[in-house]
C-alpha cells in the first residue's frame, strides 16, 4: 500500500458499529445526491448517516475532517476518509471491487484518487456541480 500522511493518521473510535458507516455533509445536495446513489448500489451492507447528527458518538474524530471529506468509520474501529472511504465502501458491489484493490495495490492510484477527491470536495458548491449547497 502507498505510505500517504493519511494511512500514518487514522483515528479509531470505541463505539464500534455493526456495519461499515459512511459519514457525510448532510447539509450539502452534491454529498446527499452521491450518497443516495452510493446506497442505492450497497443496499443494507452500509450504513450512512449525516456527520452532524453523528459526530457526538465519535469523539475520537477530530471535527475538522468531517468538514473535508467523508468519514468511513470500520465495525473492527478504524476510520477512513476520502476516496479511500468511498473506495471501501463500495467494495461489496462486485464490479466496484477493484477501486480498493487499486487504491492498495496501483502505484500512483492512491495519489491521483485522493487529488482528484479533494478536487471535487473543494469545488462541490460551485455552479458547474449543479448545486450551490455547501459552505465551502
Amino acid at each position: 500500500m502507498e505510505t500517504t500522511s493519511k494511512n500514518l493518521n487514522r483515528p479509531r473510535v470505541s463505539n464500534l458499529p455493526l456495519k461499515p458507516l459512511l459519514l457525510f455533509d448532510g447539509d450539502c445536495g452534491f454529498c446527499r445526491k452521491w450518497v443516495g446513489r452510493w446506497k442505492a448500489l450497497t443496499g443494507d451492507r452500509v450504513f450512512y448517516e449525516p456527520y452532524q447528527e453523528a459526530a457526538s458518538r465519535f469523539p475520537e474524530i477530530d471535527p475538522r475532517r468531517f468538514t473535508q471529506s467523508v468519514q468511513l468509520v470500520q465495525p473492527d474501529g478504524e476510520v477512513l476518509q476520502g476516496a479511500e472511504a468511498v473506495f471501501k465502501s463500495l467494495e461489496s458491489v462486485i464490479y466496484l471491487r477493484w477501486l480498493i484493490w487499486s487504491y492498495g495495490r496501483v502505484p500512483g492510484f492512491t495519489r491521483l484518487s485522493e487529488w482528484f477527491y479533494r478536487k471535487v470536495a473543494e469545488n462541490r458548491g460551485r455552479v458547474w456541480m449543479k448545486k450551490s449547497c455547501c459552505k465551502h
